[in-house]
């Protein structure tokens, strides 16, 4: 064996053997990590290992129920300037309010609508600056590339929502909003009569 040979063998076993110490320190910094296991996938799911990342729970801020959560956000969208996004959650966000009745429905339907939360993501750790509410949605949402005005899909509804931007900064819907789409019930659903199955055929219909 030549020197030559021998100093790169020599060094190639230094750097595995930093490489293994290097990875056994991030293996056990990490095993401290909080994970989620995926129902039936044998995966796992690590929402809190980037540097800086935190959850961020979706309080609407009901005038009667100040500690009620939102869930079901189903999408998130980021403003041209990369400073604002939103987040809009989507589906069956019902308040129920034991005592009060509120036929034809179990929940409380003033409170039971879908929100898009706005933040301000300008600096590193995100700010809730406003919550719009609209009485339904799917997963229809985008900034227009003006970036002064948003668009969301009313799901169920059979509309379109135009949210702006007022000088102050603040976002409303517009005069002209919700757009009705006109559908007349058919391309949201099953145009279908129930057929014994009710419960069930009319959800879908």
């Amino acid at each position: 064996m030549t020197r030559e040979v021998y100093e790169r063998l020599r060094l190639l076993a230094a750097g595995l053997a930093l490489a293994l110490v290097v990875s056994g320190a991030l293996a056990y910094g990490q095993s401290s990590i909080p994970v989620q296991d995926l129902p039936n996938m044998g995966q796992q799911i690590t929402p809190l290992a980037p540097q800086g990342s935190g959850f961020e729970m979706l309080n609407p801020g009901l005038p009667d129920r100040p500690d009620w959560l939102a869930s079901q956000a189903a999408t998130s969208v980021v403003s041209p300037d990369r400073k604002t996004m939103l987040v809009l959650t989507s589906g069956f966000n019902r308040v129920y309010s034991l005592g009060v009745p509120a036929p034809p429905y179990p929940w409380y339907v003033p409170d039971s609508n879908e929100y898009v939360f706005i933040y301000d993501i300008s600096k590193p750790a995100p700010v809730k600056t406003q919550v719009v509410e609209i009485a339904n949605s799917y997963h229809g949402i985008v900034f227009d590339p003006s970036g002064t005005a948003f668009y969301v899909a009313g799901g169920p509804s059979d509309n379109l929502h135009i949210f702006t931007r007022s000088a102050a900064g603040t976002w409303g819907e517009a005069q002209s909003s919700p757009l009705a789409l006109g559908h007349n019930g058919l391309g949201i659903g099953l145009n279908l009569t129930p057929n014994g199955a009710v419960a069930i055929n009319s959800q879908v219909a």
